[in-house]
């Protein structure tokens, strides 16, 4: 089976040393999704934004898959009406 490893990089890069076997290219893309899901349920920023990407390698190192996740939230103050 393949070998892919999966680079990360929020606001700092991490270089995938070990790797993780697959069977092919579509496995990949739902292992990139659900690490980037991961990753952005543990991730906490004072303004409520994430942005995260992974780029993914073959044994050979070429570039199989990029994917990000971008989340944009704001937090929204109640209005409040009159007596």
């Amino acid at each position: 089976m393949p070998r892919y490893y999966f680079d990360l990089h929020d606001c700092i890069s991490v270089r995938d040393e070990l790797g993780l076997d697959l069977p092919d290219l579509a496995a990949v893309r739902t292992e990139a999704h659900r690490a980037l899901a991961e990753l952005a349920a543990n991730h906490t920023a004072e303004d409520g934004s994430v942005q995260i990407c992974t780029e993914v390698r073959d044994r050979e190192g070429n570039c199989v898959l990029s994917a990000t996740l971008l989340i944009l939230s704001k937090l929204h103050t109640p209005v409040m009406s009159g007596p």
